[in-house]
C-alpha cells in the first residue's frame, strides 16, 4: 500500500493536502500503527486544529505531547489546544462512564436485559480509552417487550423523554445536563433493505444469548460479542453514510477494533452477517481507507477484506468522509446518499424516509399519498429553516453522493 501511495500521490493531492496527511499520520501513530507515515514540516496549524476538532479526534493526539521529539515540533498554541481538548474529553468520558453504569444497573435490577453500545465498549480498544470522545449514551435492549419498562425506569431516574427523536424502535431521554441517552431495540435504524432489517431483528435473540461482560475502565459492563460488535460498527457507519455522512472518528474505531484481533469464530460470524446484508463492498471500502490512510496493517485487514479498493474510488470515498466531518455537519445540503443517481432512486429514498418518519401509519398504503405530502412539507421546511438551503441543492448533493454509494454495491447479495 505504501508504494501505491507514493505512485498516486499527485492524484490524491486533490483530496489529501499536506495538513490532512499530517493528521492521518499522527492519528495512525497514536492509534498504534507499526510503521506510521512520516509527515512533518511547515503546516497550517489552524487548519489542522480545525479539521481535528470538527472530526472529534483532536483529543486522540494528546499522547504526542508525551514524546519530546513530537512535542518539540508543535507550536505552543497547538499543544495547549490538544491538551485542553484531552482534559475536557477525559472529564466527559468519566461522567458518561458512571452515568452508563448507573442506568444499566437500574435497568438490570428491574429485570431489563441491556447491552452497552459504543462509548466505553468501543473506547476499550484504544491505546488510551479515555481519549476517545463520546457525547451521549447508547444502550441496546435485545428484548423489545421490555422497552416500555425501560422507559419507566428512565423516567424514575429523572430523565425526560424527547418525543421528537423517538420512534417505535428507538427512544431518546435527556439528562439535566443535556446528555442524551438513547435506547435501541435494533442495532441501527431500519434500512431500505428487507433482508438487513430482518437480520437485525434476528440478532436481538442472538445478543440476548451471546452478550458478554467486560471491565471497561475499571467497571464491568454487558457488551456485544466481537462478531456482532464489528457488524454493529459497520451498520453505524452505513447509517450515517446514507444520511449526512460520517467522519474520521468512526474510521479510528474501525482501525483499533480490527488491530486488537478477533477469534476465527467471531470473524466468520462478521463475514456471514456482512455477506447476508450485501455490505461486503462497504466493508472493503472502509477497511481499504483505514489501511491506506490510518495505518491499519494489511495483515490485520487481510482476514476480513474480500477486494482491496484503491485509486479514484477510494479517494472519492475519503473526500466524502472529510467533507462530512463528525456526523455530516459540514455541508448544509448534505442529507442523504441515494443508491443510484436517477429519479427512481430519489423517490425510493423519499419513500423510505416517509416510513422512517411515520413507522406506524406508513404500514397502510391507502395513507401513503397523504404521508408523502407531509414528508415533503417537512423536508422542504427543514431545508429552508434549519439548513438554510434549497431542495435543488439537496437533490444535487444526494445524486453526487449516490454515485459513490452505487460503486459500493450496497445491499447486493
Amino acid at each position: 500500500m505504501g508504494e501505491d501511495y507514493v505512485a498516486n500521490k499527485k492524484t490524491e493531492e486533490d483530496v489529501v493536502n499536506k495538513e490532512k496527511q499530517w493528521l492521518f499520520a499522527k492519528l495512525a501513530k497514536v492509534l498504534g500503527a507499526k510503521n506510521p507515515i512520516k509527515a512533518d514540516g511547515e503546516q497550517d496549524w489552524n487548519s489542522i486544529l480545525k479539521l481535528a476538532k470538527q472530526h472529534a479526534v483532536l483529543s486522540l493526539l494528546d499522547p504526542l505531547l508525551e514524546e519530546s521529539e513530537e512535542r518539540e515540533k508543535l507550536p505552543e498554541n497547538v499543544k495547549i489546544c490538544i491538551r485542553e481538548e484531552a482534559r475536557k474529553t477525559v472529564r466527559q468520558n468519566y461522567h458518561l462512564l458512571y452515568l452508563e453504569h448507573r442506568i444499566i444497573r437500574t435497568l438490570q435490577e428491574a429485570g431489563v436485559s441491556v447491552v452497552l453500545l459504543k462509548g466505553a465498549s468501543t473506547a476499550e480498544f484504544y491505546p488510551v480509552p479515555e481519549l476517545r470522545k463520546s457525547g451521549d449514551v447508547d444502550l441496546f435492549l435485545p428484548n423489545p417487550t421490555q422497552f416500555s419498562k425501560a422507559g419507566e425506569r428512565m423516567e424514575n431516574l429523572g430523565f425526560v423523554k424527547n418525543p421528537a427523536h423517538s420512534v417505535n424502535h428507538h427512544e431518546v431521554y435527556v439528562t439535566e445536563k443535556h446528555v442524551e441517552v438513547e435506547l435501541h431495540t435494533l442495532l441501527a435504524e431500519p434500512f431500505d433493505d428487507k433482508e438487513t432489517n430482518r437480520l437485525m431483528e434476528e440478532l436481538q435473540k442472538e445478543v440476548a444469548v451471546q452478550a458478554g461482560k467486560k471491565k471497561l475502565m475499571g467497571i464491568e459492563f454487558p457488551v456485544l460479542p466481537d462478531g456482532i460488535h464489528a457488524y454493529y460498527l459497520l451498520l453505524h457507519m452505513l447509517q450515517h453514510f446514507l444520511r449526512a455522512g460520517f467522519g474520521l472518528k468512526l474510521l479510528c474505531d474501525w482501525v483499533v477494533f480490527w488491530r486488537h484481533g478477533v477469534t476465527e469464530k467471531e470473524l466468520a460470524q462478521y463475514k456471514k452477517l456482512t455477506a447476508r446484508s450485501g455490505l461486503t463492498g462497504f466493508s472493503d471500502m472502509v477497511t481499504s481507507v483505514c489501511v491506506q490512510y490510518l495505518g491499519l496493517e494489511e495483515e490485520a485487514a487481510e482476514p476480513l477484506i474480500v477486494n482491496m479498493v484503491s485509486g479514484e474510488d477510494m479517494w472519492g470515498f475519503m473526500e466524502e468522509i472529510l467533507q462530512s466531518l463528525e456526523f455530516g455537519t459540514m455541508e448544509s445540503e448534505q442529507m442523504v446518499a441515494l443508491r443510484g443517481n436517477g429519479w427512481r432512486d430519489l423517490f425510493r429514498e423519499f419513500h423510505h424516509q416517509m416510513h422512517l418518519n411515520f413507522p406506524k401509519t406508513g404500514r397502510y398504503p391507502v395513507l401513503w399519498p397523504a404521508l408523502w405530502i407531509r414528508t415533503g412539507w417537512r423536508f422542504a421546511r427543514n431545508n429552508r429553516v434549519l439548513r438554510k438551503t434549497t431542495m435543488r441543492q439537496v437533490v444535487q448533493n444526494a445524486r453526487k453522493r449516490g454515485e459513490i454509494a452505487k460503486k459500493l454495491h450496497l445491499f447486493e447479495k
